[in-house]
């Protein structure tokens, strides 16, 4: 059976680890604020981009009720219009029959 060899860990080698490890952890952490600072700028693009959406989209919309109001004032004019023929119309039946009796 061989045995297997240990290794033994002398406080220079620890040293070295707890060096070795301070300097991943500072890269995590470099890299955990870059991730960071770049997900902020994007939110801050995707923001931007969604507010410009939106303001086309109002104007759009009211674009298109500006339209519907018109339509609707122009049917009104003429149903106003109508009314009145028909009223005038009328009043012309009833004098010219009122004038035959």
């Amino acid at each position: 059976m061989a045995v297997m060899a240990r290794e033994t860990w002398t406080d220079e080698r620890l040293d070295d680890l707890r060096v070795d490890m301070s300097k991943g952890f500072s890269e995590a952490k470099k890299e955990a604020r870059d991730l960071r600072a770049e997900t902020k700028a994007e939110f801050k693009q995707v923001r931007a981009e969604t507010r410009e959406e939106f303001r086309e989209l109002r104007a759009e919309i009211n674009g298109r009720f500006n339209a519907m109001d018109s339509r609707f004032d122009s049917l009104q004019k003429t149903m106003v219009l109508g009314v009145v023929s028909m009223s005038a119309s009328i009043i012309a039946a009833l004098i010219a029959i009122s004038a035959l009796n």
